[in-house]
């Protein structure tokens, strides 16, 4: 018998699966399962998929009998049932199995510092904040949707160039190297064209979210604008941690950052980290203990021990 941990977000979905002492079998990433970035039928299809994989090339004959999944997008009890029970037709999953499923962040609090009273902020994709303290008191901030922002997030890093890309169009501020580039990158030559831009890209969380890798390398080679949009995304993660750390009453002052934008180094880590510490010098930040998936894992054996 096997248990199977899942960490689906909204890029990439990784499945891990082992043996009921914990020791890990293997492991496989497969497409995005965040049930506010694709269907709940995809998200599962695609989950299903890895699982499939997973027991085919390590020739597993027995079924999997905990899952454990932190998806990104779950946000009541009724998606809960609804991923449980699409799991549950996996062929590859006994017909007594365990399912939990959670929000992504769950997963990522637990193994951020390994089950350790504390803050946990995701900067990746999406963003958001969460925190448990020695009480088991909880409080979430941010992470409501892509539609609201999803700030200081890779897609917010994203919007936000598109905005000044606007406004340096039709003259409303000066233009930077940054918006020149984003120019010429988009091919804009009207009003049009900067229509399209927005049309296309603003309504797919994904693409747009990958544009935040052009802000950090603008910001590196000290672009105003660039440097601007670093500014406003690290002070929309700061207000996050502030909301959670101000409505838990947490001792151990601990942040794990877990993502690729929080953890990249870069003008958008450093002045994050100067942020927080201006705010409370006494939280010790670091990346994650385990990774998120490990942490699932943990979790599945947890729930049938």
């Amino acid at each position: 018998m096997y248990i199977c941990g899942i960490d689906g977000g909204g890029t990439k979905t990784r499945i891990v699966i082992s043996k009921l002492n914990g020791k890990i079998i293997d492991s496989i990433i497969v497409e995005r399962s965040s049930v506010d970035t694709v269907s709940f039928e995809e998200s599962v299809r695609n989950i299903s998929y890895g699982i499939k994989m997973l027991m085919i090339r390590n020739n597993l004959q027995n079924k999997i009998i905990s899952i454990f999944a932190g998806l990104g997008g779950i946000s009541s009890l009724e998606d809960i049932e609804k991923i449980n029970l699409l799991l549950k037709e996996n062929i590859y999953v006994s017909s007594d199995v365990v399912i939990n499923s959670v929000n992504d962040v769950e997963i990522a609090w637990y193994s951020g510092c390994n089950g350790r009273p504390s803050i946990t902020l995701i900067v990746g994709t999406g963003s958001v904040a969460y925190g448990v303290d020695e009480l088991g008191n909880t409080f979430r901030a941010g992470g409501i949707s892509f539609l609201e922002g999803d700030y200081g997030s890779s897609y917010d890093l994203g919007l936000r160039s598109l905005k000044y890309l606007a406004k340096t169009f039709d003259k409303r501020i000066e233009s930077s190297k940054f918006t020149e580039f984003l120019m010429k990158e988009f091919n804009i030559l009207s009003l049009k064209d900067l229509i399209t831009v927005f049309e296309e890209n603003v309504p797919n969380r994904t693409q747009l979210a990958d544009y935040a890798k052009l802000v950090t390398k603008w910001a590196i080679k000290g672009d105003e604008i660039a440097l601007r949009i670093v500014d406003e995304g690290t002070d929309e993660l700061l207000n996050m941690i502030k909301a959670v750390d101000k409505n838990i009453k947490l001792c151990n002052k601990e942040i794990s950052i877990i993502g690729s934008l929080g953890n990249f180094n870069s003008p958008y880590k450093n002045e994050l980290i100067r942020k927080i510490k201006e705010y409370n010098s006494k939280f010790v930040i670091h990346e994650n203990d385990i990774e998120p998936s490990y942490g699932a894992v943990e979790l599945a054996m947890k729930q049938i021990s």
